[in-house]
């Protein structure tokens, strides 16, 4: 599985004064790759380990107990990172996308805090900020197409009907990851197996923990 936390720009000693604060043992791995003349920090861990859980909204968390679903995230360590690197000012995508993308997992981070979060696998979920729980948005074209027809239906009927399309919306991996990218680029993005080669290509600075 490839597990990456990705931040956009070239501020690599930000990431860097993360690391100590966030993992514990192991190596911690980072690189800059350019995807379409973007600059991307791209960092990761080998053997590392969460110096503690992550901050899961109350309510996220809830579902995952009752569900007794995949974890919210492969392992702690890069929802952990990505609050570090958030609290000092960064915007952060932790992504995990399993090989031929049977699942995907997507959180972002702002002000040291999760504001989006959309997995799609053997069962699906999202949190947003503001919104609370629903189902990946991962065609967000169709969900505002949908989402204009309910404010100008002409009866609740047709309201409902534009309701429907909406939650009705599947989720599949390959969204969820093609989404998440093409955020991050403004741009559309490469494939994620392409992307792993760029990251394996590219120089890569480690620190023992």
């Amino acid at each position: 599985m490839f597990q990456w936390l990705l931040v956009q720009g070239d501020q690599r000693e930000l990431v860097y004064r993360c690391f100590g604060a966030a993992w514990a043992r192991g190596t911690a791995c980072e690189a800059l790759v350019s995807v379409g003349g973007t600059p991307i920090i791209v960092a990761w861990s080998q053997g590392a380990r969460a110096q503690r859980a992550p901050r899961w909204p109350e309510v996220l968390a809830d579902w995952h107990e009752f569900h007794d679903a995949e974890p919210l995230f492969p392992d702690d360590t890069l929802p952990v990172l990505a609050e570090e690197v958030a609290a000092l000012g960064l915007n952060a995508l932790a992504l995990a996308v399993a090989p031929g993308a049977a699942r995907a997992t997507a959180a972002w981070y702002a002000q040291g805090a999760l504001t989006e979060y959309e997995h799609a696998g053997a069962v699906a979920v999202a949190w947003y900020e503001g919104a609370g729980l629903g189902q990946p948005r991962v065609a967000d074209y169709v969900h505002a197409a949908a989402d204009v027809g309910k404010r100008l239906a002409d009866s609740a009927a047709e309201a409902a009907l534009y309701d429907r399309i909406d939650q009705g919306l599947a989720a599949e991996a390959g969204g969820v990851y093609r989404k998440a990218l093409r955020r991050l680029l403004d741009a559309e993005p490469p494939a994620c197996d392409d992307l792993a080669g760029l990251v394996a290509r590219a120089p890569c600075a480690r620190w023992r923990l």
